[in-house]
């Protein structure tokens, strides 16, 4: 049987690589500019990482929310791993950076050592890295939202669930229990992998007999046990926070503009996993053993397919595009050991991985914004925060230029100043819904002594607006204390 050639990857390998580096070039503005517009996770989490090297870990933090707690919401496992790079460089943004960069080489480094397992060739392991890393979804929520933590989940996962495949058709020895280090630091990375990487485990425990299903548990049961330090306290409060109201698989009812291409590729992907594993599975003549190890991850994209995750608890909580990486993997797995002749058509196969790449990219280039450098906004921001010396709220509609929490971000890490909010996942919902009732009575209801009123309890000393909203707060009579361009400050008095 003909496996399929190496020459069909080195297209999309060159396609892909060459937009990869194209666009972790573009990120690296961050070692310079501290990201301020809405098209932006990472500021929160340079925050956090400068919070672990101030405040500690599981410990009370004054900068946001007059008080919270460190890392009890906040997987710790990429902060514990970036704070020597923060040492080193002391500056988060390049710390930051640096960071990225390295869990992409750790990446390759887990697929080029891996795939070794498998027999794949040197041009069939890079080609898994790009499409597994340098796809459109990775690249939106890895390089340009700046989602390390999970992307250092995703690096942990790669060896976790190559050595899962690697023992399907092993008894398991010794080596097995690596699984355990790799499983506790995949929970400790990211709430959402952490999730969906049992679903591996489940699938080997219904293959294995009796002796080895209960090494398989044993995996599981001891990494819960190291990582309840976490997770327990997580658990304890994740539902008085405003993050359990928010259910993410929400999305995927979605018909909005900008929700297009994540649901799109949630009808695509699964239907491509569904016909690449039929064709895998007929590779081996249909093994009821391939089937059943396969099966819990069928399950789940039939579930997420048809969007039954919604009401589904625990699965509910999962990023949609979380999903979709994890059927990547799989899906290019099982793509990679199959061989030409099971495919029909076969000679399209390589016009569909070219259609497949160049579609990625384009939908990088359409949808996914390069590195915002701020502007004379942000500038003026940054200058005005320079007048501010004590607790201070930004007010006014979302804007796609200046964001009220990538500003809560960088007021702690370069001025040392608190403010009486921050991310909103790690706020309970009482503190949340204050904070809501005072933008309403400001901009929609005109309720200045309202507003005036849960200010005080907020312990709030300055209000940063910009544009026609500055306005408002001329009108509620607050004392203005400077004005740069658009931007504007008050003192309440």
């Amino acid at each position: 049987m003909k496996k399929i050639p190496d020459s069909w990857f080195y297209l999309p390998i060159l396609i892909l690589g060459i937009y990869f580096i194209i666009r972790l070039v573009d990120q690296s503005q961050l070692m310079l500019h501290f990201p301020l517009d809405y098209t932006n996770d990472i500021s929160s989490y340079m925050a956090q990482l400068f919070f672990l090297d101030k405040c500690g870990f599981h410990t009370f933090c004054p900068y946001w929310y007059n008080g919270f707690i460190t890392f009890q919401f906040t997987p710790p496992a990429w902060f514990f791993f970036t704070l020597p790079l923060l040492k080193i460089f002391g500056d988060v943004k390049i710390a930051t950076y640096v960071s990225m960069v390295l869990i992409f080489l750790l990446g390759l480094v887990a697929f080029l050592a891996m795939g070794k397992l498998f027999e794949f060739s040197i041009t069939k392991r890079i080609a898994f890295f790009l499409f597994f890393f340098g796809n459109a979804i990775a690249i939106g929520n890895f390089i340009r939202l700046g989602d390390v933590h999970q992307l250092f989940g995703w690096m942990l996962f790669v060896p976790f669930a190559f050595g899962i495949l690697y023992y399907k058709n092993r008894k398991l020895n010794k080596n097995f229990y690596w699984g355990v280090p790799l499983l506790s630091l995949i929970i400790l990375s990211h709430q959402t992998i952490a999730v969906l990487a049992p679903f591996c485990l489940l699938g080997l425990f219904f293959v294995k007999r009796n002796g080895e299903r209960i090494q398989i548990v044993l995996v599981g049961i001891i990494s819960l046990i190291l990582t309840s330090f976490w997770w327990i306290p997580y658990i304890k409060g994740f539902g008085e926070t405003i993050g359990s109201q928010h259910v993410l698989t929400e999305s995927l009812r979605s018909l909005a503009v900008s929700d297009l291409p994540q649901n799109l590729a949630s009808i695509f992907i699964p239907l491509v996993f569904w016909i690449i594993f039929y064709h895998y599975w007929r590779l081996y003549d249909k093994n009821q053993k391939e089937f059943i190890f396969f099966l819990p991850i069928i399950i789940l994209s039939i579930l997420f397919f048809f969007r039954f995750v919604i009401f589904i608890p625990l699965l509910k909580f999962v990023y949609p595009d979380s999903y979709l990486y994890f059927f990547i993997f799989f899906t290019v797995f099982m793509f990679l050991k199959s061989e030409i002749q099971i495919f029909p058509l076969k000679k399209l196969i390589f016009l569909a991985l070219i259609f497949v790449t160049t579609i990625s990219i384009m939908i990088n280039i359409f949808y996914t914004p390069k590195f915002m450098v701020p502007d004379e906004a942000g500038e003026n921001l940054i200058k005005i925060l320079g007048d501010v010396d004590d607790k201070f709220l930004v007010i006014g509609n979302k804007s796609s230029v200046l964001y009220a929490e990538a500003i809560y971000s960088y007021a702690p890490i370069y001025l040392n100043l608190s403010t009486p909010e921050g991310w909103s996942f790690l706020v309970d919902k009482e503190y949340s819904n204050l904070s809501h009732i005072i933008r309403n009575d400001f901009l929609q209801n005109g309720k200045c002594d309202d507003a005036r009123d849960g200010l005080s309890v907020m312990q709030t000393k300055y209000l940063i607006s910009y544009d026609s909203q500055c306005g408002i707060l001329e009108v509620c009579g607050f004392e203005k204390r400077k004005e740069m361009g658009n931007v504007c400050l008050y003192y309440i008095n």
